[in-house]
């Protein structure tokens, strides 16, 4: 009887122990989450970005065309060559807004997945550690 309540202790202590570990993996993929929630809005930000241009660019191509068809003669031809200047120049800019927020994007994505992958083997490894090591404990010791 004795032993067996040895066993039994033995084993509820190893269960606590794997539990605990259990509950801190879980909080790492909380944190894991937040990674990936941060990850998604920082893309969908760049989308965002990405719709302005196209449609700075559109109301761009609807000037140039509007100043085809203007004669040298008319008097807004001036208003929609600068109107048209003015958004090539919008253009030009959010292009390389584009550029770096999609290269800072990518740097995080890399950043961000290598954190989030040691967390999430770190965490795998201490409950298999946890598990092992009370293992050892009750049926070795």
């Amino acid at each position: 009887m004795i032993f067996l309540q040895y066993i039994l202790g033995g084993s509820t202590t190893i269960l606590n122990h794997f539990s605990s570990a259990l509950t801190q993996y879980a909080t790492h993929g909380h944190v894991i989450r937040e990674h990936l929630k941060t990850i998604r809005s920082r893309e969908e930000n760049l989308d965002e970005s990405k719709r302005r241009r196209r449609n700075v660019f559109k109301k761009a191509d609807e000037a140039e065309k509007k100043l085809s068809k203007m004669n040298p003669e008319h008097k807004n031809l001036q208003t929609q060559a600068d109107l048209l200047s003015r958004l090539r120049d919008e253009i030009r800019s959010m292009d390389t807004n584009l550029i770096v927020e999609e290269a800072a994007l990518g740097d995080f994505k890399r950043t961000a997945t290598k954190m989030w992958m040691g967390l999430k083997f770190c965490g795998l490894m201490e409950c298999c550690e946890k598990g092992s090591v009370g293992v050892f404990i009750l049926f070795f010791s």
